[in-house]
């Protein structure tokens, strides 16, 4: 065989250790290549939107956007971890063709995601409409407010739709077929793609845009959902079916991963709703387009590890250790190496490129940029290390060093952000996550870590 013998569409036999492992890697291989093409119309998307919301909005209204946008990953704790813990229990059913025991999983994650959803998403919404918001929108004119508000309440009930629908993602991750969900999330994108430039002769609000772009991201869930329930025949159970036990198992199987999903939510991605309580929504601008110029790097390398969660927690299950010495390797040291020479490119082209993104609308601060690269390098390295924690469900180290990196994290940017501004929130993170996380991991945490890569 070639020297990329996985590289093809045929799937592997799986009568060997040395052919699953192919089918491992063939189907990752698969995965990263569709996520190529969704991030790549993503990202399509995050820069058509900038050209054309920014001058359109104005720095003020393109703020509250994107405060609001930012809020998905730190409301997204809200399905209590169930849809990341069903990732390793749907591999693990998977491995052991375990037919009807997938479909109980599914169906049962499903319905109980659902009754989250619509109690979230009630909730969020009535709080949406009614509670004060100025706080939220520093130093923000009152009809930039209300345009703001009713934004947030057609976000809380398309949030409540979406804890469902994700989870239909995480379902075909768990399958290792993510490839199929990074399909059609690609082809919504190429949708928001070509209805973007349209929506300023439209007359377009806030809520325009949030309704082309995380609103058609939803629907790529709708699709994912039927295709399941074909597959497997879901139907919507009868209450006798319905359990408590099974949902106390999902509720404990997902429950560390809450914690993590917290974890991540305070240390970095409530950092634009901070920076708009504390700085005003014009700082949110600059702050996110740096992000989304380094999105450039770590957007490609998360399209390389993700696949990896659904390999590794196969490779546990069948005792395949070989599997996750090379894969883990490969990942961590590829990983680095690729960050570093992506965030130089970024650092080097940073002014015309923040031109090219904001039609010179905003000023980007070089040394904010520097900074936001070296936290790249380091939060990339360790998302890889996360995709092997994750797949052996070995999460009580991540569990412990979170809440560490949380307090501290926090404490070091309301400290650091009046002084040092935006250069103190990512120094501050930058930080705690080398003090908290990377030091336990090389000392006291090292040998927990590596025990399964030895075990025979």
């Amino acid at each position: 065989m070639g020297r990329f013998p996985f590289l093809r569409l045929r799937p592997f036999d799986s009568g060997t250790e040395e052919q699953r492992s192919l089918e491992r890697y063939r189907r990752a291989g698969l995965t990263t290549l569709l996520s190529v093409f969704a991030r790549g119309a993503s990202l399509a998307v995050m820069f058509v939107s900038l050209r054309v919301a920014l001058p359109y909005l104005g720095q003020a209204r393109f703020g509250v956007w994107m405060t609001i946008a930012s809020l998905t990953t730190v409301l997204m704790v809200f399905d209590f971890g169930i849809g990341n813990g069903m990732v390793s229990r749907v591999a693990a059913l998977a491995a052991r063709s375990d037919h009807t025991g997938l479909r109980r999983q599914i169906t049962h994650g499903l319905v109980l995601l659902t009754a989250i959803g619509i109690l979230v998403g009630g909730v969020l919404a009535c709080v949406a409409a009614f509670a004060p918001i100025a706080w939220l929108y520093r130093g923000a004119a009152p009809a930039v407010l209300a345009e703001a508000r009713t934004a947030l309440v057609v976000f809380s009930l398309l949030f409540g739709i979406s804890i469902p629908l994700q989870t239909a993602h995480r379902i075909y991750a768990g399958l290792q077929e993510g490839y199929s969900a990074l399909a059609i999330t690609g082809l919504m994108s190429l949708l928001s793609l070509l209805i973007l430039p349209f929506l300023p002769l439209l007359h377009a609000n806030i809520t325009g845009f949030l309704l082309a772009t995380y609103g058609l991201q939803q629907a790529s869930g709708a699709v994912l959902l039927l295709a399941l329930r074909r597959r497997f025949t879901l139907s919507v159970p009868a209450m006798t079916d319905l359990r408590a036990e099974d949902a106390r198992l999902l509720v404990q199987s997902g429950g560390l991963f809450f914690v993590l999903q917290i974890a991540g939510v305070i240390g970095w991605d409530m950092d634009p709703t901070l920076v708009s309580a504390l700085m005003g929504p014009a700082s949110v601008a600059v702050y996110s387009v740096v992000q989304q110029m380094f999105l450039l790097v770590s957007g490609p390398l998360s399209m390389l590890n993700a696949p990896l969660w659904g390999g590794y927690a196969d490779a546990h299950a069948r005792g395949e250790t070989g599997y996750l010495r090379r894969t883990l390797r490969r990942s961590l040291l590829g990983t680095f190496g690729l960050a570093a020479a992506g965030v130089a490119v970024i650092v080097a082209v940073h002014a015309p490129l923040a031109h090219l993104l904001t039609s010179n609308v905003l000023l980007v601060p070089g040394a904010f940029v520097v900074i936001f690269g070296v936290w790249t390098v380091i939060s990339a390295t360790g998302g890889a290390l996360a995709m092997y924690l994750n797949g052996l469900h070995i999460l009580l180290p991540q569990v412990w060093t979170s809440l560490a990196f949380v307090i501290v994290a926090l404490i070091l940017k309301l400290i650091l952000i009046g002084p040092y501004g935006l250069d103190g929130v990512i120094a501050g993170t930058l930080a705690s996550y080398l003090l908290t996380v990377v030091l336990p991991y090389l000392t006291v945490l090292r040998r927990r870590i590596a025990a399964p890569l030895r075990a025979a």
